[in-house]
């Protein structure tokens, strides 16, 4: 069960002055302190106000109640400005965030950006990949040299300025020769005011490899011969650089951040469905994220240490992000495509909760008030011999029944803290292992002929099942198949190509979550939990947020906004505090 409640200094100041003898009887403080509206109306105007905006009323908000003639009509008049106020918009936003946990504050890196951040040398000033100094200079240990770049080939592509005989250089392969370049001014799209000297390899604008394929330069190209592309476009400034390039940084992992928060304010503010937060394709974007998404993510590749490369996609076409500048601070509704949709598939969810069973134990937990705990006795002692599969071991086969087959919806989804879906010709969940992950035997051979034997890849080993990820009958049973399939009986491979969507596609899934939404949110506005007394009013509150008395019916109202509004207008909302 997931209740939000406001901090303590909000209750003690709302419940008042408790009589002393009412304590001491242990009298019920919701039938002593229940206010009604005739005896305490500013207290009731103060109390709305606090949990529809944010904020206790206005001066003039409190003159208006006093001096009314009608004051019950003053306050319903009151409470419609308050619900169609951008401040309920923002409240919305804040309760989701607390119920979705939503953050996004760890490293891009994560992203997959660590190829591409930009560092800025505080004595030179010069700015550099770090990471690729091998690549471009022959040298991990060399930036360039502080002088403009002069030298160019044909197509514009930086040539070395100065190849010196260094011992050092041995590092880049290149037989102690270092290739040396200088730089060159850029108007960096995160800062277009300022031009910042840029290393020139890393600088390089030519978006075509050498050679008559001719193949593109791309975020995820490792060849030496591209860089970050025009206004260094492929590349994202370290948070600790400049103040230009952190609060570009920042506004980026903003953008993360309220990505599903926008969404659901949307769907709330539109009156449209509830389940639309979880099923409709749309999604929306600043600048910062919409440059990301277009730029940061393409081609979308999981690099692995041979010669492949496995392709993963965020699922936002390049088209509907046509025209949106990364320095854009307004939002963009932009449209998804294929199986991702709703929150549950934004970036700030994947990476959030970075593995599928925290994603679905959080979906439990917040859209079905289901978590998933321990027995009321305790989990029992573990077995001299625990089965390999937890739904079957003791202790564990509780929640491992339900948890394993949810937690299969985002099987094809990228764990461990980064974002990005896997396609069939990436992972497939067929009986067939996947035959470069048959790897990683007690020998480690580089020896392509010897299956087991070889070195795994890094993309094997993050998700395939391998003997560094697993072992015993696990490994026996699953040797090169997706992690995510290990366990999975027949009936639950489908959840994996249908997505998280499908935990909310059946009458019975959508009457967990009309239900749960209702409680979560009494439970927030009258600041207890709901108990057994309270269930015939749930229920009733959960018809009406159908919208036509069923609330089983995947096709309801399902209207937060109103749900909202019903519930502060309860008998039950004024005794709360």
């Amino acid at each position: 069960m997931t209740t939000i409640t406001r901090p303590l200094a909000f209750a003690l100041v709302l419940v008042g002055a408790v009589p002393v003898q009412a304590q001491l009887n242990d009298e019920p403080l919701g039938e002593v302190c229940a206010p009604t509206f005739e005896a305490a109306p500013l207290r009731v105007l103060r109390q709305l106000s606090l949990d529809v905006r944010g904020r206790i009323p206005s001066v003039e908000e409190n003159l208006r109640m006093l001096e009314a003639a009608d004051p019950r009509a003053e306050l319903e008049a009151m409470r419609e400005e308050m619900f169609a106020s951008p401040e309920f918009n923002r409240t919305v936003m804040e309760y989701h965030r607390l119920l979705l946990w939503s953050s996004f504050d760890q490293s891009l890196v994560n992203l997959g950006t660590g190829e591409r951040q930009l560092t800025r040398n505080r004595t030179t000033g010069l700015w550099f990949v770090n990471n690729r100094k091998a690549r471009y200079r022959g040298n991990n240990r060399y930036i360039c040299d502080d002088v403009p770049h002069t030298a160019f080939d044909e197509a514009g592509r930086p040539l070395p300025m100065r190849q010196p005989e260094d011992p050092g250089c041995t590092s880049g392969g290149r037989g102690g020769v270092c290739d040396i370049d200088g730089y060159v001014m850029v108007a960096p799209y995160w800062d277009p005011e300022n031009p910042i000297k840029v290393c020139a390899f890393d600088a390089n604008v030519v978006l075509t490899q050498p050679g008559e394929a001719g193949a593109a330069c791309t975020f995820s190209s490792r060849e030496a011969t591209c860089g970050c592309g025009p206004d260094l476009q492929f590349c994202v400034p370290a948070a600790f650089s400049d103040d230009a390039g952190r609060a570009y940084y920042q506004r980026l992992q903003a953008g993360f951040t309220q990505e599903p928060l926008r969404l659901i304010e949307r769907v709330v503010s539109e009156g449209r469905s509830y389940l639309d937060i979880f099923r409709t394709p749309e999604t929306y974007v600043n600048g910062a994220t919409a440059h990301y998404y277009r730029y940061n993510s393409e081609p979308n590749l999981y690099q692995v240490r041979t010669t492949s490369q496995v392709g993963y996609d965020d699922r936002v076409p390049d088209a509907e992000l046509d025209g949106i500048e990364a320095l854009d601070e307004s939002w963009h509704r932009v449209e998804r495509d294929g199986v991702h949709a709703g929150v549950l598939t934004t970036a700030a969810y994947l990476v959030r909760f970075a593995s599928d069973r925290a994603r679905a134990n959080r979906f439990y937990t917040a859209f079905y008030c289901d978590p998933f705990v321990p027995q009321s006795d305790g989990i029992p002692a573990e077995e001299a011999e625990p089965a390999a599969n937890l739904r079957e071991r003791t202790g564990c086969a509780d929640c491992h029944q339900e948890l394993e087959p949810a937690a299969a919806h985002w099987g094809r989804w990228r764990n461990g803290g980064s974002v990005g879906y896997f396609d069939d010709a990436a992972m497939t969940f067929d009986a067939e292992p996947r035959a470069e992950c048959r790897c990683g035997g007690e020998r480690g051979s580089d020896d392509p002929e010897d299956t087991q034997g070889r070195r795994c890849n890094s993309l094997c080993e993050a998700y395939f099942v391998t003997p560094a990820s697993s072992q015993g009958e696990e490994l026996e049973t699953y040797w090169g198949q997706p992690l995510a399939a290990a366990w999975l009986e027949d009936e639950d491979v489908p959840n994996v190509e249908l997505g998280p969507v499908a935990l909310v596609d059946t009458s019975m899934e959508v009457g967990r979550v009309a239900e749960c939404a209702v409680r979560n949110l009494a439970e927030h506005l009258f600041h207890r939990p709901m108990d057994a007394g309270d269930l015939e009013w749930l229920a009733e509150q959960a018809a009406a947020f159908d919208g036509d008395g069923d609330a089983s019916n995947t096709d309801g109202v399902f209207d937060w906004k109103a749900l909202f509004e019903r519930l502060v207008g309860d008998e039950r909302y004024l005794g709360s505090r």
